[in-house]
């Protein structure tokens, strides 16, 4: 091993132990997939603690030199303080000629202890003028568990379930398909036999059942919300 080279030990109160190697550079988020394959697990989420009566935790940008020939405990975080029994909610909605056009999308995320999740997407788009309207609901539970994403060396959420969609479009204009909503110049117009003839067969309403499956890094569902007239963010609350 070379001098910029450091080593710890890492253990768990199961008895499985091993050790990790690694640059003096290198941070504990970097040595992370080294302890999981140390300790033979397979892409779980870890708390880490120094394996001494104050037991002071391990954090993630702690230079592992700190821990050069030290031994750290390792604990299996099955449900996770930063996500269990939290809502996770979303809204944004973006208005366009003064109000004529608009799109909207609300999501709600229920993490219940006992690795049971609810999850609910709306997302709503209308045009007065065209007459357009277009819903899409999406309800879905399951089971949710927490594990290390190794390539993207973040903590993901992990949803697998199943989902019902309803999908729902009203046209009252038959024109609909052959008008740029965004930069229309009032060319484009069909006369009002063909909008009366082809706006039915864009009209449905249409519910199916699938499998459900969404992955959402602790980064992102930490990020704080930004507003309901932009995108990106949680608003994070206790159940």
């Amino acid at each position: 091993m070379s001098e910029s080279q450091v080593s710890f030990k890492v253990s768990m109160m199961s008895g499985a132990e091993g050790s990790v190697t690694g640059d003096a550079s290198e941070k504990v988020l970097d040595v992370r997939s080294r302890i999981l394959e140390a300790l033979n697990l397979d892409g779980l989420s870890l708390s880490l603690f120094l394996d001494s009566a104050e037991g002071e935790e391990v954090k993630d940008d702690q230079s592992i030199a700190d821990l050069s020939g030290r031994s750290v405990l390792a604990v299996v975080q099955s449900e996770p303080e930063w996500c269990t029994n939290k809502l996770f909610k979303q809204a944004y909605i973006r208005g366009r000629r003064c109000g004529m056009e608009e799109t909207s999308e609300d999501t709600d995320l229920k993490v219940h202890a006992g690795g049971i999740f609810t999850y609910s997407h709306k997302y709503h788009d209308h045009d007065a003028e065209c007459g357009y309207n277009h819903d899409t609901s999406v309800t879905a539970k399951g089971q949710w568990k927490v594990r290390w994403d190794a390539s993207k060396k973040v903590e993901v959420l992990e949803l697998n379930g199943e989902a019902t969609k309803r999908d729902t479009q009203s046209v009252g204009r038959g024109c609909y398909d052959d008008w740029d909503r965004d930069s229309n110049d009032g060319e484009g117009e069909t006369d009002a036999e063909e909008e009366d003839t082809s706006a039915g067969s864009r009209n449905y309403d249409r519910t199916t059942t699938e499998a459900f499956c969404m992955t959402l890094s602790k980064d992102d569902l930490m990020t704080d919300d930004k507003g309901r007239h932009a995108r990106g963010g949680w608003k994070i609350s206790s159940l």
